[in-house]
């Protein structure tokens, strides 16, 4: 029912819930054993006979996935503290991501050596690598923010998607439930869309035409598409 696709590796969710990975599992990517026992799947394995899934994404070298009960779980390399989990351990197979008690999760959205999250209060949240200010959090910070952090959006702002850029081009977009375009990261392309190609560390909204609302969006290594609520496509 769902499909996700990274750097090196692609997951998929069944019908009936069951989360299959294959591609890379260098850095246990593929969070599939307690050790990374193999190098490549050719073909999809599942991670778990009994967990249901209800959604994943895939980033540069780690995955995030979101069970049926909202709960947030993540796997792969870990050295800029992009799974969330408190340290900067790689973990091979799906582990809890240490945010807030009791939070239930809607949206994510795995980057390069970042993640990006949005709960069932359409609050955002960033953890990982931030020295291009791709956490949103207004500062830029060399060393790993290794728990869910929110984002530094306006005030009472709430989320709809998001996207993280791949490979090392890190710069984000989010669309709150109002229709509103935001970017923030690097921005040396001008992939932020905000008339300069000056880093952002915090959400600014993009400078496209007066009034628009928009649906969709995707960003690629160093630019970035959006759809929107009219069907054009910038």
């Amino acid at each position: 029912s769902k499909v996700a696709a990274g750097f090196s590796a692609s997951a998929a969710i069944t019908t009936n819930g069951a989360l299959y990975t294959w591609g890379d599992n260098t850095y246990g990517a593929l969070g599939t054993t307690a050790s990374v026992s193999f190098a490549v799947a050719a073909n999809p394995i599942p991670i778990s006979a009994t967990d249901s899934w209800v959604a994943v994404s895939v980033g540069y070298d780690h995955s995030l996935g979101i069970k049926g009960d909202g709960t947030l779980w993540s796997w792969g390399l870990n050295a800029s503290g992009q799974l969330g989990v408190l340290s900067t351990a790689t973990q091979v197979s799906p582990v809890l991501v240490s945010g807030p008690a009791s939070t239930t999760w809607s949206k994510i959205a795995a980057g390069y050596s970042y993640s990006l999250a949005i709960d069932t209060n359409g609050r955002l949240w960033s953890w990982g690598a931030n020295a291009s200010g791709q956490l949103g959090i207004n500062t830029l910070v060399t060393t790993a923010v290794s728990s869910p952090v929110l984002v530094s959006g306006p005030a009472t702002t709430s989320w709809n998607l998001i996207v993280a850029g791949q490979f090392t081009q890190a710069s984000a977009l989010a669309i709150t439930t109002t229709g509103l375009l935001y970017g923030w990261g690097l921005n040396t392309a001008g992939q932020v869309g905000n008339l300069t190609i000056t880093n952002v560390s915090s959400p600014v909204l993009v400078s496209g035409p007066v009034a628009t609302s928009w649906s969709a969006i995707a960003s690629s290594g160093s630019h970035s598409v959006a759809i929107s609520t009219t069907g054009a496509l910038y």
